[in-house]
């Protein structure tokens, strides 16, 4: 097979300001270390790992958008990247502008491009929009024209990160079918995510970071998958709440200030074992203006990657959607009965702007706290069994 990455002793360190005896120094991050790898014409490399592990940082590098602190990398071929909503995008132009701009940028002549463009376009879903400044668009329309950009224009390595989760259900569909449709042409993708069935059905490959190191890397995904859940697992009981007030990006809007998942006697908990019991979350938010339309809300995702349920102050009627105050807010939600099969959990928060944009991607697990689920807690015979499904009620079973 040819080789069109080369990936020597790579190693990045930044400098982050940390607060220490009451006085604020810097230390060094290492974001990688040392990391070596290889990469065949037509691999499709999967690249898992928690927040901070290094996974956009190496792609990073790889996209020239960063320089590594030490280390050599060697590509032949052109570069596509799709890194965060909007990349490559300049705000002021319109979205017919970027396309061509990006191609160019790509090494396309517009002959090339226009060949592409009406394909792109109807991918995209942005075509009564196509003459609007990209600044105006949602994140949503952005990542699709983002994407239909990278993936139509052919180029010959394709990175792309943690963006389809920005999209919709429908488009998230399109995209993997669109991966596919590329692996199948002999192109190679290095594709960063957080959904396990997406890497596990999509990749040929897959790299497990952590801490900055490569610590897993086979053909075997399923097998790569399965020691990075199973040390998810161990860490779970670390997460059963989550309090570290965090002001989101740059707008000032609004801060999750803590998250818990409780019992009914108001009790931390990691653990559920019982349905028939009451699970509470409480969610405190600081908002640090008066924003119409503002909407948090909540995902329960599987260790796969799987959405399971999902609910937000959208739901509320249009009338109280001047719900949120300048100030903290407390919210205190009853959970319904889920009936989760055993495994880990989360809780992914997010929040936005309804019919505009997102403030916190669903997707940021820095919001989020994980739980356990133990079925055979709930049974007197503790009897072990193969439930493969993610449902797994306790019905009352008797004969008639």
């Amino acid at each position: 097979m040819t080789e069109v990455i080369k990936i020597e002793n790579l190693s990045k360190v930044y400098r982050r300001p940390i607060k220490r005896d009451d006085k604020t120094i810097t230390e060094d991050f290492w974001a990688l270390r040392d990391v070596s790898l290889s990469v065949n014409q037509g691999d499709i490399l999967g690249i898992i790992g928690k927040n901070g592990a290094g996974k956009s940082t190496l792609l990073k590098i790889l996209s020239k958008i960063t320089t590594p602190t030490s280390g050599r990398i060697t590509m032949s071929g052109r570069v596509g990247s799709l890194l965060e909503v909007g990349t490559g995008f300049h705000p002021e132009m319109t979205g017919r502008e970027n396309v061509y701009m990006n191609g160019n940028v790509l090494g396309m002549s517009n002959a090339e491009i226009n060949r592409k463009f009406e394909e792109i376009v109807d991918f995209s879903g942005v075509a009564d929009f196509l003459e609007t400044p990209v600044k105006r668009y949602s994140s949503g329309m952005q990542t699709r024209l983002a994407f239909a950009v990278a993936a139509h224009l052919e180029p010959e390595i394709l990175i792309i990160d943690e963006v389809l989760a920005v999209g919709d259900a429908e488009f998230q569909k399109k995209c993997l079918g669109k991966m596919e449709e590329i692996e199948n042409s002999g192109r190679t993708i290095l594709f960063v995510s957080h959904n396990m069935n997406a890497i596990k059905n999509l990749c040929n490959r897959c790299i497990w970071l952590k801490d900055g190191l490569k610590v897993e890397d086979s053909r075997q995904v399923s097998s790569v998958i399965s020691k990075y859940l199973q040390n998810a697992s161990d860490l779970a009981n670390n997460l059963s709440y989550w309090e570290k007030p965090i002001n989101i990006k740059e707008n000032n809007i609004i801060s999750f200030e803590s998250i818990y998942l409780l019992d009914a006697g108001n009790n931390p908990v990691d653990q559920i074992a019982d349905f028939k019991s009451e699970y509470y979350l409480n969610v405190k938010v600081k908002c640090f203006k008066e924003t119409p339309r503002l909407a948090v809300g909540f995902r329960v995702v599987s260790e796969n990657g799987d959405i399971l349920f999902y609910s937000s102050t959208s739901d509320i009627d249009d009338t109280q959607l001047s719900l949120f105050r300048v100030g903290v807010n407390e919210f205190k939600i009853k959970l319904p009965e889920l009936h989760l099969k055993s495994g880990i959990y989360k809780l992914n928060f997010f929040a936005g702007i309804l019919g505009e944009c997102s403030i916190v991607s669903p997707d940021d697990s820095e919001i989020a706290i994980a739980f356990t689920v133990d079925v055979n807690q709930r049974r007197a015979l503790n009897i072990q069994e193969d439930r493969s499904a993610i449902l797994a009620p306790l019905l009352d079973w008797r004969l008639t």
